[in-house]
């Protein structure tokens, strides 16, 4: 299991194919590698789509980019495929939406 640190447990949704510790996997791998260019990186929610032929997982991802008096939170999406089911990181997509206060 990779960790890094500042990360909030991850919130998985259930559904009839998932695994709660693949998904932690997923949100660990993930994570970990945010952490080589990002500060801090905050998990807060993990679903899988319908589309289970597909499978793959859309992890949403909450940066927090440090600033003293002005913190400016963005909200990531990020489509992984099936390699993550075998420990390699495949990561098909990544957009990022800042918003503003």
């Amino acid at each position: 299991m990779i960790s890094a640190i500042g990360c909030d447990p991850p919130n998985v949704t259930e559904s009839p194919t998932s695994n709660n510790n693949m998904a932690e996997f997923v949100v660990a791998q993930i994570s970990a590698q945010l952490h080589e260019t990002l500060t801090l990186a905050n998990i807060y929610s993990v679903d899988k789509t319908n589309d289970f032929i597909k499978t793959k997982w859309y992890v949403f991802i909450r940066v927090l980019y440090p600033h003293p008096k002005q913190p400016i939170p963005a909200v990531c999406s990020a489509v992984v495929d099936q390699g993550f089911f075998w420990g390699t990181l495949q990561m098909e997509s990544y957009n990022c939406n800042q918003i503003t206060k």
